[in-house]
This record gives structure tokens, C-alpha cells and sequence, in this order.
């Protein structure tokens, strides 16, 4: 996260981008850096400030930012650049194309690489080292090395030999003067310095560059650059292609960076390395660790200079000619959020200031608009988004995906984007053994934020949010994708937008495809201040009826086969295409439970909300999935800890039920709760888990109604309420009843006890059973595990579904899997336990939800008789673990564990090339059709295939999986195998 705080600075340098200057004024203000504060302690995956202006140090804000960010340091990570990558896996696909692609509100910018010395919150300071000078400065050095702060800076000189070689000999007397001047402003370089044989010089009269020279002194004085001291001044901006930076283990570094002063580019950072080393040694006693070299951005005031100079088209030229493709994975626009000093957001700092923002939907809140006006500041809403528009930055391309057969594509959403990925046969091949990195065939921008992607029969759905996050959202649905040439005015083709609830997290259609089960999560924006809006949860039904009608406009029947690029069809309905869809919307809520709240907290569900909130309020619909016989859907409400009946026909909650807690204090119930134990230490606590299922899925086995739960756990955690607290904070809370938990600071209290494990902090009726004002039941977040369930119907389905009633009396628990996802990542995984997937977080996530199941599949494999019976087969996403556990459950009562499949890790000494965090997840076939007319065909295409292995026309199962990574999100495809 980047904040450019304040355009005024000392200095006016030639080849400055920002245009900054003693003349400018813009200034962030107090209530701007503490929101982007509130942002960064809400997006746990960010691991960088940035904080950059002019002379950031001159803002009065810019301490308090550095302070405060600092005392959120120790729960965030360190960054790391972002490359492509290709896998060992089938194949995989990392959406970071474009700056379009990756941009959106929320959307994930920053790589979580947890270090082997610890994770901390690398805050950088881009000084331009004179600012040192400055009166009421005298102290910034002390402070910065008080608070551990990044120094990035720049020096506008350079070696002699580098210079003669790359603008002609004798150049360089010439060249440090001018470029001093030209950088750093006029007459700079006489009052300043006399050249020397190399780099600068010695320093005359106390001018810019004696100024820097001397703030080079001060920050080394207290210890900066030096060996073993922790402590960094970069000089210079972070390139693009950073050499030898943020290697894990090695420490913090001192380096330097090079900008030209003119129309021409930095020469090899191989060559002036040694002569900057060498001279500022000598000459001053300064050492650092490397050189890196920058290109100037031909922009703003930098771009005038070349206008000036009449260069412009030569630079341009120069830039053209040595354009380096391998450093388009790596730019900044696919890693950092750039928050320019009014709160408005960027992809990246070059786009600020070209004033090309983050577009998005809607107006900021009214209290907002209010505070920007009353700082002489307000913004256009076109403008783009802002830092009050976005909850957290934690929310990241790669969410979901959806496969289509017939175009033979998948679908990901990414913030406000959808993404076309090419899977046809001249790129996968199903039969392979080996990965291959298939193309994004276009990325479609949506008005706001999208949240779920489905494909069924010719319709592609897409959910989005409104406006606002907590104004009713939509779900827009779109013809298929289409390849061939002229079909572009029908691909992807806007068919109907329907409204539903707020902030709408996931679709699900029917078999026929004719109905929708929205779960609108409708979660709050805050709850500490007076405009703060907490909708209602709810579920949406849409009844759907595709249009189809001919070239003369007249409905006609619609195909038996889509109709793709006029190929698929019969001759007789080729003139028939989808061109509309009619519906309606109803929406079913949970009013009815309004005034049985406390009774429902006794029942265990958690309802805490603070504000007077109702429980309509307090219950957000999470996942939705349908019955065998579609008369009825289950619906998960993750925070409420529990699961809704809905009726589909009247569209309506016909039943409420808490699914309990899972106790830790059983044998069959073990768990590590402590990232500061030494390891994978599975044993039994007291305390009972939340089970809080994420993603549902329900199947029916002998006419019975049964649903797969991933009990990921979450929690709420909204400005103005924090459900959570470490459990060694509620004991020096005196929280903890002394008679249950005695002694607890010398016991449970402990780090490696259950001392850093987060827990929920809310003294009710649930965590204080007798009513004494103190927590008898310690609870956390999630249960580790999945579970499956059997629904209670009153009259049980027929065996093919039918006749079955649509009331529930209740969820009967017939398996969980107790604590076989740690115990079998510490056996087979034994590197990664409870870790974000890599060694460097072994542990890491222990206090805290261990693998955290979240997404699922269901599968069912065809069996070939008696010997070998179809099966049912479970894929299950652990988002923090980032990988896949394969469970069967044709018997729903006794599930067995099959095999895990790692994400994709195609070079193990770059953690960047690994997607990590899946998060949906598609069971599907790839349909293989042989275009041969012999039974035996040599080749490596996938329409191609061996008869004796595969039938002229075979489906091949798959699992597709939206990984939402670290830096960047992508998509894995899996070939399924029995």
C-alpha cells in the first residue's frame, strides 16, 4: 500500500513525475491517513506502507502514520514481486495481464512471504535526504531508526567512465553539473560541489547535494546500512525488477539508485555498481549493498524537459527500441495500491499522477462526502474509487470459476472483472502429464465488484455488488463466449439484470437452469458512527425464462444443441439464438426470527451484533445449495454459526438451526492452537470450535437429503465492533472464570498453550453459562475439519427424489473429520503444517483457524460393475494449507481419505510462482472428441486420442480451482483419476 501523503517538497527536480515542488500544497489530511490505517489493520494479507509525496516527512500526518502502522507491524508479512509461472500441474493460468485486469476496489495488490526472522511490516520512507536538513528535522533520523523504516532515496550522480560511454567522451565534466542543475534546480551544483575523477565530488557550500550527502551521515550514525543492524536506506525508487531484494533470511539491506538526467537511459547496473562502491566509500565513508538503476517515466514535469529539449520522440525511440517483456510480469500496477494524498485509489504511482484511477460504481457514504468538502477536497465520484468506497484490500482476483464445455473456456472473476480463459484442445491437452500455461482470451469490466460466477446451459451468471457495498447488488447474466470471427456481437452478449440483496456472495441454479438461489450476505460497512448501515441477510429467488427468436424477431423454440459460431446446431434451428431472459426476483428474509433472539443464543447461535442489531440483521447467508428434488435449499450462515431451510416455491426461511461446537477436549478432537510452540503439536484443550461452515454442497444418497460442510470459521471484524481477542488478553482482562480455568496466566495463558490463540471475546449467554459475568467456555473461529449432515425431513424423498416434503425439523451430524486435516498435513505435509503453504510460514496460522477449510466439489465417477461401483468424491480447499484433501463419501456416514493434491509450485526457490488460497472450486468433464477416422491415432493434440483409452467421445473429469495467490490470483485445471 503506497501513500502519496504531500506534493510539497524542497526541492524541484527536473525528472520528478509527481511535479512536486516548494509551490504545491496539497496535503493528505488526519482523517485520510487514519482511514488508509483503518485498511491496512483490516487487510491482513498487505505488507508493505509505502509512504512517498514530495517530502512525506514535512506532513504532520507522517509520523503518526509510521507510529501507528508500525504498532500493527507484528500480525503482517513481507513483500515479494510478482512473476508468471508455469506448473507441474495440468496446466495453470496467473490473471495479472494488465493493469485493467488487476485493478479494482479491494482487490488483493501485495505477496505474503513470511520471513524465517519473523513477520513484521516493512514501512518504507521515500526521502529525498535533504529533507534532513530542514529545520524542526533534526530528530528524523532517530525516529525512523526507532520505528524500523525502509529509507528509499535518490542521488543524482554517476561515474565518469559509464558517462563517457554512454553520451560521448569529456561528457562527464559537463554532465555533473548539468545534471546536478537539471535535477535538483539551478545554480545547485556551483553552491554545491567541484567535480572529482568520479561520481560527484566534494561538497563546497551546504546545497542539495552536501545536504543529501550529510543526511546520508546522519541516518548511517544511527545505524543504517550498517552490518547487523536491521536497518535500510534504499536509495532510490524500488524497481521493477529488484535485484537481490526481500531474499528471506538475509536481512535488511543498504542500497543505492541510479536516475539519468536526460534523454537517454541508465547504463548496466553491473558496470556502475563497482564505481559507486568504490568512490562513496572513499570519499565519504558511506557503504551500501547494490546499485539499481531507473529509467525515468516519460511524464509530468520529466516529459516536459523533453518537449523542452526537443528530445522527446529520440527518448521514446530509446525506450521502444530496448523494451524488455521479462519485466511486464513484475511492474508495480500488479502489487501495490497507490493512495494519492485526497484518498483516492491507483494501481500504481505513474497512473496517479496521469490521473488514471481505480474505476467503480456508486458515491462514497454521506459522512464522507461531508469530511472531503470540509477539507477543500472533494471529488468527482467519477474519479474513481476511494479509500472510503473499499472495506479491506484483501479481496483478490482468482475468487471463482466456471467452466464451459461448449466453448471450451473458464470464467474467473477478479474484483470488477471477468476473465476468459482459453481452454480449448490446441492448448490443453487432458491426456498430459505435464502443465502448461494456457492464454487469457479477454477480461471484461464490470461497473462494480463481482463475487460469484456460474455456468448453466447457454447462460453465464455473474453476481456483483451494488453501488455500495451495503445497497442491493445484482446478478447479471451474459450469453456464452464466443471464438469465431463476426461473433464478437454476440459473445458475452448482456441478457437481463436482475436486483437482489445486498452484497450477493454466491449463485446456484437449478438443473433445468430456470431457477437462481442468490445468499445475499448483506454485511455492515461499520458500526461506530451514526451513518454506519447494517442491511439485512437474505436469499434471493429468481424464476428465469430464456427468449430465444429468429433474424425476423419472432420467438422460436430453442436449440436441443447451443448454437456455437452457427456450427452446432441442426440447419432447422440455426436461425434461433438466445437474445433475452424474462424473470422474476423474490427474496426470502429472516424477519419471522426477529423477537426470538435470545432464544436462538441460547441454542448456540452467535448473534452479538452490537447497535440494537436484529437478528434479520445479524444472519449473513453465506452459501446456498439445493435439495435432490429442488423443493427445498440449505443455506449456511457462517458467523451465525448456523444453517436456514429455505422453501423454494414460496420463497421462504421455513427453519433456522444452530449447528453446534465441536469440543477440543475429546480425544477424537485434538488441535494445535499456538504458532509459538516449536512446531506440529496436536493435543487436547478446553475448547469448543465454532464449526461456522463456509461453502455447502448437498447430495442425496438412498433417498436421503445430505450436506458437505467446509468449516472454515470466521469472524466479524467491522470499524466500531472486533469479535476477537487473543485468549491471553482476556486473561489480563480477568475474563476467564477462575473456578473453570484456574490459574490461566501460568497455564492456558501461555504463548505455547493457548495464550496467542484467537478466540471470541463475548461475554453471553453462550460463553457464560451460570451467569456470573465471566467466560466458562472458551470458543474460536471455525472447526478445522468438514462435516457432513443428513436433513430431518418430516416426509422422507421418494428414491428418485420426488415426493418429498419441503419442511426440515432438523440437521443430524453423521461425520466430521475430527482432526484428520492437521494430523494428515503433519504427516504428509510435514514442512507446511498449518503454514500459508510455504516452509518460511510453518505454524503460522495455527492460532488462528490451523488449514481453514473454505471451498469445495462434489464428483461422481462412473464405475464399470460390481467390482468397481460409481463414487462420490470430495475435494476440499484449504485456503490457508493451499491445498486439495480428495475424500470419498459414497458412504456419507464414513467418509475415506484418498489423497492431497498440492497447489501449484513450479519453481520451489520462488515463492511468487506458487498460487496459494483456493478458493472456489468446479467439478465438470472436458468433453474429448476424436476427429480421426482411424481407431489409433499418434500425436500429442487432445481431439486426437487413443480408442483403446478413450472413446470417440469422452468426458474426462476435471476439477478447476480459483486460487486467489499471493501477489496475484490464477487457475489450476486437475485431471481427475480413479
Amino acid at each position: 500500500m503506497q501513500l502519496n501523503v504531500r506534493l510539497y517538497c524542497n526541492q524541484a527536480c527536473a525528472h520528478c513525475h509527481v511535479e512536486s515542488s516548494p509551490a504545491r500544497s496539497e496535503m493528505m489530511q488526519h482523517d485520510t491517513a487514519q482511514r488508509c490505517l483503518q485498511l491496512l489493520a483490516d487487510s491482513e494479507e498487505v505488507g508493505c506502507l509505502d509512504i512517498t509525496g514530495g517530502a512525506p516527512e514535512l506532513n504532520e500526518q507522517f509520523r503518526y502514520l509510521v507510529r501507528e502502522a508500525r504498532a500493527l507491524g507484528s500480525s503482517l508479512d513481507i513483500i515479494d514481486h510478482c512473476r508468471y509461472v508455469m506448473s507441474q500441474f495440468l496446466f495453470v493460468i496467473v490473471a495479472c495481464g494488465t493493469s485493467q485486469a488487476v485493478s479494482h476496489d479491494g482487490r488483493r495488490y501485495l505477496v505474503r512471504e513470511a520471513r524465517a526472522l519473523g513477520s513484521s511490516l516493512d514501512i518504507i520512507d521515500r526521502c529525498n535526504l535533504t529533507v534532513l536538513c530542514e529545520p524542526g528535522q533534526e530528530d528524523l533520523p532517530q525516529f525512523l531508526a526507532q520505528h524500523r523504516v525502509r529509507v528509499v532515496a535518490s542521488l543524482p550522480c554517476y561515474g565518469q567512465d559509464n558517462v563517457d560511454k554512454q553520451r560521448g567522451r569529456g561528457v562527464f565534466e559537463r554532465s555533473i553539473e548539468d545534471n546536478v542543475d537539471k535535477q535538483r534546480g539551478r545554480g545547485v551544483f556551483e553552491r554545491s560541489i567541484e567535480v572529482r575523477r568520479t561520481i560527484v565530488g566534494k561538497q563546497r557550500k551546504r546545497g542539495v547535494f552536501g545536504c543529501s550527502i550529510e543526511g546520508l551521515r546522519m541516518l548511517i550514525a544511527v545505524g543504517y546500512g550498517q552490518p547487523g543492524s536491521g536497518l535500510v536506506l534504499d536509495l532510490g525508487l524500488r524497481m521493477l525488477n529488484a535485484v537481490g531484494y526481500g531474499q528471506p533470511g538475509s536481512g535488511l539491506v543498504l542500497d543505492l539508485v541510479y536516475n539519468p538526467g536526460g534523454a537517454f537511459l541508465a547504463p548496466a547496473q553491473a558496470k556502475l555498481q563497482p564505481a559507486y562502491k568504490q568512490e562513496l566509500a572513499e570519499t565519504y565513508g558511506i557503504h551500501f549493498n547494490s546499485l539499481l538503476c531507473l529509467n525515468n517515466m516519460p511524464i509530468k514535469r520529466f516529459a516536459d524537459f523533453l518537449i523542452r529539449s526537443s528530445t522527446l520522440s529520440e527518448y521514446m525511440g530509446l525506450l521502444v527500441e530496448n523494451f524488455n517483456a521479462a519485466t511486464v510480469p513484475s511492474l508495480m500496477c500488479h502489487q501495490t495500491l497507490s493512495v494519492a494524498w485526497d484518498g483516492r485509489l491507483y494501481d500504481c504511482d505513474f497512473n496517479q499522477q496521469l490521473d488514471m484511477p481505480i474505476l467503480g460504481a456508486g458515491a462514497p457514504a454521506q459522512q464522507q462526502q461531508q469530511q472531503q468538502q470540509q477539507q477543500g477536497h472533494w471529488m468527482q465520484r467519477e474519479k474513481g474509487l476511494t479509500v472510503w468506497d473499499i472495506d479491506s484490500l484483501d479481496e483478490v482476483t482468482g475468487r471463482l470459476v466456471a467452466f464451459d464445455d461448449v466453448s471450451k473456456v473458464a470464467y474467473m472473476i477478479g474484483g470488477q472483472n471477468l476473465i476468459v480463459i482459453d481452454l480449448s484442445s490446441s492448448v490443453v491437452d487432458v491426456s498430459a502429464s505435464t502443465a502448461k500455461v494456457v492464454p487469457v482470451l479477454t477480461v471484461r469490466e464490470l461497473p462494480t465488484t463481482t463475487t460469484d460466477v456460474v455456468m448453466c446451459g447457454d447462460l453465464l451468471a455473474v453476481s456483483a455488488e451494488g453501488a455500495t457495498k451495503v445497497s442491493p447488488g445484482q446478478v447479471l447474466l451474459y450469453t456464452r463466449y464466443l471464438r469465431a470471427a463476426g461473433s464478437a456481437a454476440a459473445s458475452m452478449k448482456l441478457l437481463a439484470n436482475f436486483t437482489v440483496g445486498a452484497l450477493p456472495d454466491q449463485i446456484e441454479f437449478s438443473k433445468s437452469c430456470r431457477t437462481i438461489l442468490v445468499s445475499n450476505e448483506g454485511e455492515p460497512d461499520c458500526y461506530d458512527k451514526p451513518e454506519c448501515s447494517d442491511p439485512e441477510g437474505s436469499v434471493s429467488v429468481i424464476n428465469i425464462r430464456p427468449v430465444y427468436t429468429s433474424s425476423s424477431g419472432k420467438r422460436c423454440k430453442a436449440p436441443r444443441v447451443a448454437v456455437i459460431d452457427d456450427v452446432s446446431a441442426s440447419t432447422s434451428r440455426k436461425d434461433c439464438r438466445l437474445t433475452s431472459v424474462e424473470g422474476t426476483v423474490r427474496t426470502a428474509d429472516f424477519k419471522a426470527w426477529n423477537d426470538k433472539k435470545d432464544a436462538l443464543i441460547k441454542q448456540g447461535l452467535i448473534l452479538d451484533a452490537p447497535n440494537g442489531a436484529s437478528v434479520a440483521q445479524d444472519l449473513e447467508p453465506e452459501y446456498t445449495t439445493f435439495s435432490a428434488d429442488e423443493k427445498i435449499a440449505f443455506v449456511s450462515i457462517q458467523e451465525a454459526n448456523a444453517m436456514a431451510i429455505l422453501d423454494v416455491a414460496s420463497a421462504k426461511i421455513t427453519g433456522l438451526f444452530p449447528v453446534g461446537f465441536k469440543n477440543h477436549s475429546l480425544a477424537l478432537n485434538p488441535l494445535d492452537p499456538s504458532d509459538k510452540d516449536g512446531g506440529a503439536n496436536i493435543a487436547n484443550w478446553p475448547v469448543l470450535g465454532m464449526f461456522q461452515a463456509d461453502e455447502i454442497k448437498a447430495f442425496s444418497s438412498k433417498g436421503a437429503d445430505y450436506i458437505v460442510a467446509a468449516n472454515e470459521g470466521d469472524e466479524r471484524d467491522w470499524d466500531g465492533y472486533k469479535q476477537n481477542k487473543r485468549l491471553k488478553d482476556l486473561v489480563k482482562e480477568d475474563l476467564l472464570d477462575p473456578a473453570v480455568f484456574p490459574n490461566a496466566k501460568d497455564t492456558i495463558g501461555k504463548d505455547e498453550a493457548l495464550g496467542r490463540l484467537n478466540v471470541y471475546a463475548t461475554v453471553n449467554a453462550i460463553t457464560d453459562t451460570d451467569g456470573n459475568g465471566k467466560i466458562d467456555r472458551i470458543l474460536v473461529n471455525g472447526a478445522r475439519s468438514f462435516s457432513i449432515y443428513k436433513a430431518d425431513r418430516t416426509k422422507p424423498m421418494g428414491r428418485h427424489g420426488s415426493s418429498g416434503s419441503s419442511t426440515v425439523s432438523g440437521l443430524t451430524r453423521v461425520f466430521d473429520s475430527a482432526a484428520q486435516l492437521e494430523q494428515l498435513s503433519a504427516a504428509l505435509l510435514p514442512d507446511v503444517f498449518n503454514s500459508e503453504g510455504t516452509n518460511e510460514t510453518f505454524d503460522g496460522r495455527s492460532d488462528n483457524k490451523g488449514p481453514e477449510p473454505e471451498g469445495l466439489a462434489i464428483g461422481e465417477l462412473p464405475g464399470s460393475g460390481k467390482k468397481s461401483p460409481a463414487r462420490r468424491i470430495l475435494f476440499l480447499g484449504t485456503e490457508r494449507l493451499s491445498v486439495i484433501f480428495v475424500y470419498d463419501i459414497t458412504d456419507p456416514s464414513n467418509p475415506v481419505f484418498q489423497s492431497i493434491a498440492k497447489s501449484p509450485r513450479p519453481d520451489a526457490n520462488d515463492l511468487t510462482t506458487w498460487l496459494t488460497g483456493p478458493e472456489g472450486m468446479a467439478f465438470d468433464h472436458y468433453t474429448v472428441s476424436s476427429s480421426s477416422s482411424k481407431d489409433t491415432v499418434k500425436g500429442a493434440d487432445v481431439d486426437d486420442v487413443d480408442a483403446a483409452t478413450w472413446s470417440r467421445t469422452t468426458k474426462v473429469p476435471i476439477v478447476l480451482v480459483a486460487y486467489e495467490g499471493n501477489e496475484h490470483g490464477g487457475l489450476a485445471l486437475y485431471r481427475v483419476s480413479a
